[in-house]
Formats: C-alpha cells, sequence, structure tokens
C-alpha cells in the first residue's frame, strides 16, 4: 500500500474471502484511524492481499462507519462483521458501542451497551457474540463487565468477578467453556461455611490475585485448613 492508516490499528479479523468473483484473501482492521491510502476509513476498513501484494479496500464500508475508535472485531458464520469500541454511531444510526456490518449496511444490536466494548469473540459452540469492557448493562439488563448476544437479544453471564473489573478478552472453546482476561483492583467477600473469603488485588499482584481468610464476625485470627490450585 502507498500509505498506511493514519492512526493506531487495535483489532485485526479475517475478512471476505471473495470480491468480483475472483478469489483473494482479506483483513479487516479497526482503530482510531480515518484514512488508509487514498481511502477514507473511519475506524475500520479492509486490506486484501495476495502474492507479494496487499491493497487497501473501501469493501464497500460505508465512509462514514463509526464515530469513535474501534477496539474489537469479530464475524460470524454467515460473513457478518461485528465492531465494537468507543463509538455511539455507525452508518450514522445509532448503536451504543457495538454494531454489525453485514456488507451494505450498520446495524445496531438492540440498545447496545452503556460503555466502550473492549473485546469481542464469536462462538460457534455457543452460536452468538461474547462482549466483553467495564459494562453494567447490555440492552435492558444488567450485566457485569460481560454479556452474550444470541442474534436477537442480550443475555448476562452469572460471572462474579472480584473488586471493580474490566474485561479485556473474551473466548469460548469447541466445548462452549468460556474463558476471560480481565483487570481488577478493590475487592469481594463472599461467605463459604462459617468463614468469610476474601479475593483482592491492590494493584500489587503481578500475575494473581491475594487472598485473605478471616473468622467469620470479623474475627482476628483463623486456620486454613487446604488450598489447592488447581490448573487445567
Amino acid at each position: 500500500p502507498s500509505a498506511d492508516p493514519n492512526g493506531t490499528v487495535y483489532a485485526l479479523c479475517p475478512g471476505r474471502g471473495r470480491m468480483n468473483a475472483q478469489q483473494y484473501n482479506s483483513v479487516y482492521f479497526g482503530g482510531a484511524f480515518t484514512t488508509a491510502d487514498t481511502f477514507t476509513m473511519n475506524r475500520v476498513g479492509l486490506i486484501k492481499y495476495s502474492t507479494g501484494t496487499m491493497a487497501y479496500d473501501a469493501d464497500p464500508l460505508d465512509a462514514t462507519s463509526l464515530n469513535g475508535q474501534c477496539n474489537a472485531l469479530a464475524r460470524d458464520p454467515q460473513g457478518n462483521l461485528y465492531a465494537g469500541g468507543a463509538f455511539t454511531t455507525a452508518g450514522g444510526i445509532t448503536v451504543n458501542y457495538i454494531a454489525k456490518w453485514n456488507g451494505t449496511v450498520w446495524s445496531a444490536l438492540g440498545s447496545g451497551l452503556n460503555a466502550s466494548c473492549l473485546a469481542l469473540h464469536w462462538s460457534t459452540a455457543l452460536n452468538g457474540l461474547l462482549v466483553g469492557g467495564n459494562l453494567t448493562s447490555a440492552g435492558a439488563i444488567t450485566v457485569e463487565d460481560a454479556a452474550f448476544w444470541d442474534g436477537y437479544t442480550w443475555q448476562r453471564y452469572s460471572v462474579d468477578f472480584p473488586g471493580t473489573c474490566t474485561v479485556y478478552a473474551v473466548c469460548a472453546d469447541a466445548s462452549g467453556n468460556l474463558f476471560f482476561g480481565f483487570d481488577t483492583t478493590g475487592s469481594t467477600t463472599f461467605a463459604y461455611d462459617l468463614a468469610a473469603a476474601s479475593l483482592s488485588n491492590p494493584s500489587s499482584a503481578l500475575a494473581w490475585p491475594i487472598i485473605e481468610i478471616k473468622r467469620a464476625n470479623d474475627g482476628t485470627s483463623a486456620t486454613l485448613v487446604e488450598l489447592t490450585n488447581i490448573t487445567n
């Protein structure tokens, strides 16, 4: 390409595999740019490539596209592109931080999210879109930093993230098991048997949270019987 995007690229996603009846490979990219090569590409665009060559393409993505930064991209098996980020409109319509491009027009996913979307993943096993961020609502339902779009409605996950959490990555394996990558500060307390356990990260734990176990009713001492670290 003669000129790269004029801003940071934050997300990549496989593009379409055919254009004008000719097979080619392509990648969607999203970020904080407004142009790439000679094209106006407001925060989302396409680059196609073949042996030894690459070229930007409007796709033809709506030149108005997104009015704010794109943080994440995903595609479903039908080829629809999903974009999440800090934008509130896509193609001139209100979408609230998440939108779908069907190859012709942008559309909203219900009434969208209440805050910026930071992570997207299409799960074939669950047949839907996993969404992450610092979220408290998706559509009309209350969520905790993660949500699920089944193609028609929003659903919540009963995930009790510790403290004040922001989800930066989401994924599901072939069996539908969920994986979340997140940052957290503060603490959360839950009751188990006669003891109270606190899980916290005061920003000094580099790779794991700090676990503190206390006696019930704010006692000053307790006996730890067993602590097991289980990894799969």
